[in-house]
C-alpha cells in the first residue's frame, strides 16, 4: 500500500475498513459472496496471530488482499486502489453514492455486531482466475461466485 494513503485507511471506522475490503473484493459477488469475504476477515481476526489482532491490522497486512497490492516494491497494481483511496477520502459521501458501497457497509456493520453470521470457516481465498502456489497444499471449502475458500 503506498505510504501516503495509509492514514486514510487508518481514519475509517472498523466498520467503514471491512466495507472497503468487501467491496473492492466482492462487490459483484452477491451477498453471499460479500458476506464470505467479510468472514474470511473476521476469522483472521479471531486468528490474531496468524494476521492482526484488529480488523485494520488483518485487511492491512501486506499481500492479504488485492486492492491493497499496489505499492512499491510490488510492480502489480490493483484497478481498485486509486477508486479505494477516493472512497476513504469521502466514504460518507461515496456510501450515498455507490449502492454497492451501501450494501458491503451494511454487511459489515451487521457481521461486526453479529447480526449476520459467517458463512464460511476460511482463512484464505483467492478469485478463480488465479492460481496460487499456496493453494495447492489446501483443501477447498467451497466456491461462491468467482472465488474459491479453503478450509481453515
Amino acid at each position: 500500500m503506498r505510504g501516503e494513503h495509509k492514514q486514510l485507511f487508518l481514519d475509517l471506522s472498523e466498520a467503514q475498513i471491512m466495507a472497503l475490503c468487501i467491496w473492492a473484493e466482492a462487490r459483484g459477488e452477491g451477498m453471499e459472496g460479500c458476506i464470505a469475504v467479510g468472514s474470511v476477515i473476521l476469522n483472521r481476526v479471531d486468528h490474531r496471530k496468524w494476521d492482526g489482532e484488529t480488523v485494520h491490522e488483518v485487511i492491512m497486512k501486506p499481500w492479504q488482499f488485492s486492492w491493497l497490492n499496489s505499492c512499491p516494491p510490488q510492480s502489480y497494481t490493483d484497478p481498485q486502489y486509486e477508486t479505494c483511496v477516493e472512497i476513504a477520502r469521502n466514504f460518507e459521501g461515496a456510501y450515498h453514492e455507490k449502492p454497492t458501497l451501501f450494501v458491503a457497509y451494511e454487511i459489515a456493520r451487521n457481521m461486526l455486531d453479529g447480526t449476520i453470521k459467517r458463512n464460511v470457516p476460511s482463512l484464505e481465498y483467492h478469485t478463480i482466475d488465479v492460481h496460487p502456489e499456496w493453494a495447492k497444499r489446501l483443501k477447498v471449502h467451497r466456491v461462491i461466485g468467482r472465488h474459491t475458500f479453503y478450509e481453515a
